[in-house]
């Protein structure tokens, strides 16, 4: 009892100091998790966006071959619509190849 007296302030101190290091330490990790999830969330924004283009234009020229296909148009145009059709696949297959 006579030990906590004497050197009461000092435990304190130490007590404090310890704590002290302890809460720098834990802020230095959280900024390194809220640095890391940025760049996740970058990453995933890019990701989900480029993707989500890709799988609407390929979904627009199935749309539009579709259409093409179920009007059997024989319509004076410059292009014939099974040439248009065939166009459109190739369109498709290479905007998969770049996934």
């Amino acid at each position: 009892m006579k030990f906590i007296k004497d050197h009461f302030e000092k435990i304190v101190l130490a007590f404090l100091l310890i704590i002290c290091l302890q809460q720098c330490n834990n802020n230095s990790k959280i900024g390194k998790i809220e640095k890391q999830e940025k760049l996740l969330n970058q990453r995933i924004d890019s990701v989900y966006t480029s993707d989500l283009q890709k799988m609407i234009e390929i979904e627009g020229l199935k749309a539009s071959k579709r259409t093409l296909y179920d009007w059997n148009a024989v319509v004076r145009t410059a292009v014939r619509p099974d040439d248009r059709m065939n166009e459109y696949d190739r369109q498709i297959e290479k905007i998969q190849k770049t996934k």
